[in-house]
């Protein structure tokens, strides 16, 4: 999760400015996204492989 706020606060650096509280929770939500696309991955395909 460390590296997912990482590369987040890198591409928002680098991209267009938002108002300050919109950014924060506009990559708070991608943070969270990107942690549970991570978490659902192996899960499906445990699940995938037991059926």
């Amino acid at each position: 999760m460390i590296g997912c706020d990482l590369l987040v606060e890198k591409k928002f650096n680098s991209s267009i400015k938002f108002k300050k509280q919109n950014n924060k929770l506009l990559k708070t939500g991608i943070i969270v996204s990107i942690g549970l696309a991570i978490h659902n991955f192996p899960e499906g395909l445990a699940i995938r492989l037991w059926l």
